[in-house]
């Protein structure tokens, strides 16, 4: 049985195949989400083509006095309408012999297999005695013009432990969200503070929406007949909140595990093959927290960091650009001074 028919949930419905998803919402239902998908996603099968909005090549990195932009020639990666991305996945799930039943909770029912992929504030995660930190957003959709090439990232004390956001769908909307961390403070008052701070104009404010992100937190995903996937598990980078691509890969070992009826397996590869790249966004959000952004960003664009980055980058694996790193150790200390 999978529970939750989100993105994660129909995932990995569509790859077991003739399975009882329940989704305790009545109806699809967009979830509150940037929407903005790593070109990395083609490799799950995932179509983006009747849900992409726009196509960014890179990204702009703004503290209060600091910049520096990272750009690379392909396409990087897209920005979709929610729920039309959504019924894509449902499709993939229903035409795989799948039965999403809407408006069912899950309430301790058994089965052989209860595969929690109920999001955030999962019920299979809660009835597994665990518990998480969380990272509050708060989003809206308007009218705002930008280059549609870039996403935007702003860093300041407008968004402790995160930062905010402006994702183009096209050259006069985007989509503009902040993201605190638990315990900071009210997450509209925060936004309300950010766009003040960074004379943002809003207009035509279409959508507002707000959410949790869980933080990952190197929890177990599986406890006897359960397992957790997607946001239940806290698969989650800690440095942009995304977790569609890591949830997807975690639902293709799962699916193995499934087959060779032995939980045990899926755990042992998710902590031999997705924990050390979530380590790695982990330690990145760590220091970026501790960080002066002004120093930081300054550093960046005078050792040529934002090349590095823009040749060597990828969206969920730093492993590539970490090595380089390495490499320069002289760079290495100028950035670790910059912190300081």
């Amino acid at each position: 049985m999978i529970v939750g028919g989100g993105v994660v949930g129909c995932y990995l419905g569509s790859k077991i195949q003739d399975q009882e998803i329940w989704e305790a919402k009545n109806q699809m239902h967009e979830k509150t989400c940037s929407a903005l998908f790593s070109r990395n996603i083609a490799k799950f099968g995932i179509p983006v083509e009747e849900s992409c909005l726009n196509e960014v090549y890179g990204a702009r990195f703004f503290s209060d006095n600091e910049s520096f932009e990272v750009r690379q020639r392909t396409v990087q990666a897209h920005v979709c309408d929610r729920l039309e991305f959504q019924r894509s996945v449902e499709k993939m799930a229903t035409d795989n012999g799948c039965k999403i039943t809407y408006g069912k909770r899950w309430n301790d029912e058994q089965d052989d297999y209860i595969m929690g992929c109920d999001g955030a504030i999962s019920g299979v995660m809660k009835s597994m005695n665990m518990t998480r930190k969380f990272i509050y957003t708060y989003q809206v959709e308007a009218q705002l013009k930008s280059d549609p090439d870039f996403v935007q990232l702003h860093f300041g004390g407008f968004a402790p432990g995160f930062f905010a956001w402006i994702i183009p769908m096209n050259e006069n909307e985007a989509k503009i969200g902040l993201g605190i961390q638990q315990g900071t403070g009210n997450p509209k008052a925060r936004f309300d503070e950010f766009v003040a701070k960074r004379n943002i104009n809003l207009s035509g404010v279409s959508k507002i929406q707000s959410a949790l992100i869980p933080v990952y937190d190197k929890k177990p995903v599986t406890l006897d007949n359960k397992a957790l996937c997607g946001d239940a598990a806290a698969q989650v980078k800690n440095t942009t909140g995304g977790g569609i691509l890591f949830g997807c890969a975690a639902a293709d070992i799962l699916k193995e595990a499934v087959d060779k009826q032995d939980l045990t397996y899926y755990e042992t590869r998710h902590r031999k093959e997705l924990i050390p790249k979530l380590n790695d966004h982990d330690l990145v959000s760590k220091i970026l927290q501790r960080a002066d952004y002004d120093r930081l960003f300054k550093a960046v664009r005078e050792r040529h960091v934002d090349e590095l980055i823009s040749e060597h980058g990828d969206m969920e694996n730093l492993s590539g650009l970490k090595k380089q790193f390495f490499k320069r150790p002289l760079t290495m200390l100028a950035m670790a001074r910059a912190m300081i």
